[in-house]
């Protein structure tokens, strides 16, 4: 069947996605009444040099505009500003509600508005791009806030940590939250093997890097990356238990990473 264009199923308007590709695919789906722009994955993003987050302010972040993002970002705001309906169709996850939720505050509305809403492209077919711009819902804010706040909580441990095993051990070692859980438990281990007590922050190497946690996952259990890391991430967010509470590798205090700030 012959692929119809869709600019009847809402007013004219810009519609915005993370893929150039996809951007393309939906030009020709959606006909010349629609322009359809890219974001090319994230516009703003923490400092890459500095840490970026006010502690003592109630950890604040610094969003700065990504390097070469700059052109791409004047773009949609001059695209927005020609359009009658803006809807921001980035990807259908918390990181995709992030980007859409940063992209309506740099065009000045702060928690969308009547004419600036969010469109779930949930597969990429005619008809579901004809619902999901026929629908447009209201930004989520707890979506978008929850995957900003996963990014400062990778920023502080990984930043505070990175330092410490590059300092330590060897220049270039870097950890985010996933090898800071690892390394937690290496210390406590260390630490109940030899009898002391445990001490509030990691003292040990990490047993594992990213890389050499997939190797190990695949030359001993057979397992894909992808397995591995859905596994690791698993480990950090928790599983519920007989008693019903859920623990995970950093859910309680005492498996926590405590960094001195």
């Amino acid at each position: 069947m012959p692929e119809r264009p869709l600019s009847r199923v809402a007013p004219p308007g810009l519609l915005v996605v993370e893929s150039p590709t996809v951007a393309l695919t939906l030009r020709r789906w959606l006909g010349p009444d629609w322009s359809v722009l890219a974001t090319g994955g994230h516009l703003l993003d923490l400092p890459r040099r500095r840490e970026g987050i006010d502690v003592a302010g109630g950890f604040e972040p610094t969003w700065e505009l990504v390097r070469g993002q700059g052109r791409r970002l004047s773009d949609l705001k001059r695209a927005a500003r020609r359009a009658r309906q803006v809807l921001l169709a980035t990807d259908p996850d918390r990181e995709g509600e992030a980007i859409a939720w940063q992209l309506a505050v740099e065009l000045g509305a702060v928690e969308g508005s009547g004419r600036i809403r969010r469109a779930l492209l949930l597969e990429l077919t005619p008809q579901a791009v004809a619902r999901a711009v026929a629908n447009p819902l209201a930004l989520d804010r707890a979506r978008a806030e929850a995957q900003l706040a996963r990014r400062v909580i990778d920023r502080l441990i990984g930043f505070r940590l990175s330092a410490r095993l590059s300092s330590a051990l060897s220049p270039g070692l870097s950890a985010g939250r996933v090898q800071a859980a690892a390394l937690r438990l290496a210390a406590g281990w260390r630490a109940a093997a030899a009898g002391a007590p445990e001490l509030p922050g990691p003292v040990a190497p990490p047993p594992f890097q990213t890389a050499t946690l997939l190797q190990a996952a695949s030359r001993q259990l057979g397992f894909r990356p992808r397995k591995t890391m859905a596994l690791a991430q698993a480990l950090y967010e928790g599983v519920v238990l007989e008693d019903g509470i859920s623990r995970g590798s950093t859910s309680s205090p005492g498996s926590g990473c405590s960094l001195p700030g």
